[in-house]
């Protein structure tokens, strides 16, 4: 099974992965991630990623390139992809990767958000830099041994950039919807509901 996940960030996808990773045998393949994964050094390429990075500006040739290598030599047969299909010339772009290991979409999740509640969440959201596990202040808050290692991820803090990459969003994403909606691999989620409601909803209409 392949899902994607689409959604403004806050609307709880990367939550609502790794619960399915967590109990189902799911791997979890973020664009974010992948290209961290190759900014972590001081070269001019690690640091030029990471810039790119902070400041919200997606590497759409890079990040399918990265995929690409992955899932060819990974073989995963059940994989979450999120931060992918982030405007509708992308669409091709994972359809190729997919074709490429003789597989195909299952299902494209849409977490719904208003942008009022998706800037809300943002502000209480942290990571742990351990295992990138995504918890939230009131939301989803993390164990008592996780908070040494929570950290703020700075392209997840409400600044410009992060209005910005919302406006592109909205903009970006009305192709996306009626393209996948027009392929009938849809579903559309309230991402407003609690995590529990999500979670159960989603095992539910993707007969996991």
């Amino acid at each position: 099974m392949v899902l994607l996940f689409i959604g403004p960030s806050g609307s709880g996808k990367d939550t609502q992965a790794q619960l399915l990773q967590d109990k189902f045998d799911f791997k979890i393949l973020s664009s974010g991630e992948l290209l961290r994964d190759i900014s972590v050094g001081n070269t001019i390429m690690e640091t030029s990623i990471r810039r790119a990075l902070n400041e919200g500006i997606i590497l759409d040739q890079l990040v399918y390139a990265l995929l690409q290598i992955y899932l060819e030599y990974s073989q995963l047969k059940n994989f979450i992809l999120t931060g992918f299909v982030r405007s509708a010339n992308q669409i091709h772009k994972l359809d190729s990767c997919l074709y490429d290991i003789g597989t195909e979409l299952t299902k494209v999740v849409y977490f719904k958000l208003t942008d009022e509640v998706a800037i809300k969440r943002m502000s209480g959201r942290m990571v742990d830099k351990r295992n990138g596990k995504i918890y939230h202040s009131q939301l989803n808050p993390p164990p008592q041994d996780a908070i040494p290692f929570l950290e703020k991820r700075p392209d997840d803090s409400v600044t410009d950039s992060y209005l910005k990459r919302l406006r592109e969003f909205h903009r970006d994403n009305v192709e996306i919807i009626h393209d996948y909606n027009k392929r009938s691999l849809l579903m559309s989620v309230d991402a407003s509901k609690s995590i529990e409601e999500i979670h159960d909803e989603l095992i539910k209409d993707l007969n996991l």
